[in-house]
Order: structure tokens, then C-alpha cells, then sequence
């Protein structure tokens, strides 16, 4: 059924429930789980000058976030790789649905409550935005 899951994680509440129900889908279908952790990506000076991010001006705690996710998806027993990639506030589904593509997976696993920055009084859930792009792979909401 399924050999590729993509588990969009972040540091919410939705997180715990995402990765109870990979865990429990890659345990029944033997699939291998991506992890997937998009992280803000500030527009700076450098970047309006022509200078780009470096890795370090990630937050450490973005990277605890898949680091977390991946000790628990293996003490669990299941197959796990992960990756933390950055983007805007407002590409942060695609950024997800262009990952799934590219990784050819057969399952997205993200919370359906997710909002990320300032505006998320304001804007549909990245969750909302992954459906409105009509990803290949069938979409699994968490609540």
C-alpha cells in the first residue's frame, strides 16, 4: 500500500498525533517515513543585497524538531530519514507538496490545525494550502 511517507512535522501540539499515526501506518504498510520540518525563512539584508542564508541562521530548536521526531519513529521501530528545509511564511505548503513530489511518496501525514508567523489570525492553515495545491500523494490530517 504505502512505501514513502512524508510526515510534516513542527513544534505544535498537532506534532504528538502526526507521529502516532505514522508510526502506526508505517508499522502496518512496512513504509519508510520522510520527515519533513519546514522552518521560517526571513528575508534579511544579505538576501536584499544578493547575499544568501547560511545554515547557521537556522534556529537550533528547528532542528530538534526533526531530530525529535526521528528518534521517536525509530524507537519505534520504523524506518526514518529526515530533512529541515526553510521558505517563506507563504510558501511553506509548497515547499511541502514539491518535497512529496520530489520523494515520490504515496501519503502526506501533517496536523490540519497547522499556522505558521504573524498572520496565522488571518490566513487558511498550511494544512488548507497543501489541499489547494492538489499534491499527487493522498493527504492524511491530523487534528
Amino acid at each position: 500500500m504505502y512505501q514513502r511517507i512524508l510526515a510534516a512535522v513542527d513544534a505544535t501540539p498537532n506534532e504528538a498525533g502526526v507521529l502516532a499515526q505514522t508510526i502506526q501506518l508505517a508499522r502496518l504498510t512496512g513504509a519508510a517515513v520522510h520527515v519533513l520540518h519546514v522552518a521560517l525563512d526571513h528575508i534579511g539584508t544579505g538576501d536584499i543585497l544578493g547575499g544568501s542564508a547560511a545554515a547557521d541562521d537556522v534556529d537550533p530548536r528547528e532542528v530538534t524538531v526533526v531530530q525529535d521526531a526521528l528518534a521517536q519513529l525509530r524507537e519505534a521501530g520504523v524506518t526514518a530519514e529526515g530533512e529541515l528545509v526553510t521558505a517563506p511564511e507563504h510558501d511553506i505548503a509548497a515547499a511541502i507538496v514539491e518535497r512529496a513530489k520530489t520523494l515520490d511518496v504515496q501519503l502526506i501525514v501533517l496536523g490540519s490545525t497547522l499556522h505558521r508567523g504573524a498572520s496565522r489570525l488571518f490566513r487558511a492553515s498550511v494544512a488548507d494550502q497543501v489541499i489547494h495545491q492538489h499534491p499527487s500523494a493522498p493527504i492524511l490530517l491530523v487534528p
